[in-house]
């Protein structure tokens, strides 16, 4: 598949959204962004990673650019290859700075609740750059995008999207200005749009779950495989699962995707020790062991979920306030300047 449109977005901007929303619309295939690293790792720089395309119906075939050194000078070969691609449409996803550090520090700690590997509560913006760079680095790399596309691009070639237009209020306008500027059906509607959705679902369901068959106990994870960037360690792909339907429904919580899930067992030198009448009811009994799975994951997510509203902070302090300005003043010095409208929008 060669993209047609590229979709730039960093971390807590709203790129899973956009992912989805665009997504479940027909005339529309929005692969994982994922997806660019394998095609840029990959040999040939193979445009297969994408997906191929069969149906006749979709018009638009998404790229999204979620890795800010594919957009710097300093890595100017992957940037060569994704101008080289001369997508049509550029969709260029920004949030005001200072509520992009506050979500990410109630990301962080979100994560150190449910015992994300890697993560813990973090109380400062100071502490989140010393201990998560790369992720702060974000707050950067979506000011700096701009420079991907000409200061004078036409309107008509590039989108600037705000973070705030795609909540609950804002999103259905929000979607039929998007599928206007690309020239599809701007009349289509899904309920996806205003479907509540707990993104540490996918965090829980990758830690795994142990539960007792046969008076043995064996542990296994999910991951949606097309939009989860999460690596579980110590697992191994066992069953990938195509229809997925039936399982969002038993998980409402589960952010919906196009794709597939993926089963995945712990050990399999520890699985084929188990009795072989343990292996075979595992086996003729996956639909049911998912569906009490997804049921356990629901819940816990749902308890997370109580736990983190009443930890979650609402603003930044005004040490954390300055911090993040120091952090990003020469970045957003050149983005007011490319779009000065966003002084007043942030009021910055």
């Amino acid at each position: 598949m060669k993209p047609n449109l590229t979709v730039i977005s960093f971390g807590r901007v709203g790129t899973m959204a956009i992912n989805r929303f665009l997504n479940v619309h027909p005339q529309i295939v929005a692969p994982s962004y994922q997806c660019l690293p394998l095609v840029i790792n990959s040999k040939d720089r193979n445009l297969d990673h994408f997906g191929k395309v069969k149906d006749k119906k979709v018009k638009i075939k998404a790229m999204v650019v979620h890795h800010g050194d594919y957009l710097d000078t300093n890595h100017q070969d992957e940037l060569n290859f994704i101008r080289s691609l001369k997508t049509k449409k550029i969709i260029h996803l920004v949030r005001n700075p200072f509520d992009q550090a506050l979500s990410w520090l109630n990301n962080a700690k979100s994560r150190g609740l449910i015992g994300a590997s890697g993560w813990k509560p973090i109380e400062s913006f100071d502490k989140f750059l010393q201990d998560h760079p790369y992720q702060a680095i974000t707050l950067k790399q979506g000011l700096q995008a701009q420079g991907f596309y000409n200061k004078g691009a036409k309107s008509s070639k590039v989108k600037l999207l705000d973070f705030n237009d795609l909540l609950e209020v804002n999103i259905h306008k929000t979607m039929a200005d998007i599928y206007q500027f690309l020239k599809i059906n701007s009349t289509f509607k899904s309920d996806i749009f205003t479907q509540q959705q707990n993104s540490l679902t996918e965090n829980i369901m990758a830690q795994g779950i142990e539960f007792e068959l046969n008076g043995e106990k064996i542990q296994i994870a999910m991951k949606p495989s097309s939009i989860s960037y999460l690596e579980i360690e110590d697992f191994k792909p066992w069953i990938t699962l195509h229809d997925t339907n039936d399982l969002f429904e038993k998980c409402p919580s589960l952010v919906p995707c196009k794709g597939d899930i993926e089963l995945f067992i712990k050990d399999m030198a520890e699985f084929q020790k188990l009795k072989y009448s343990t292996r075979e009811m595992f086996l003729s009994n996956t639909g049911n062991i998912i569906s009490e799975a997804l049921e356990e994951w629901a819940r816990r997510a749902e308890l997370v979920g109580l736990q983190v509203k009443k930890t979650k902070m609402s603003c930044l302090s005004d040490k954390d306030r300055d911090d993040v300005f120091n952090f990003i003043k020469d970045d957003l010095e050149i983005f007011t300047d490319y779009h000065p409208e966003y002084k007043s929008k942030w009021d910055l």
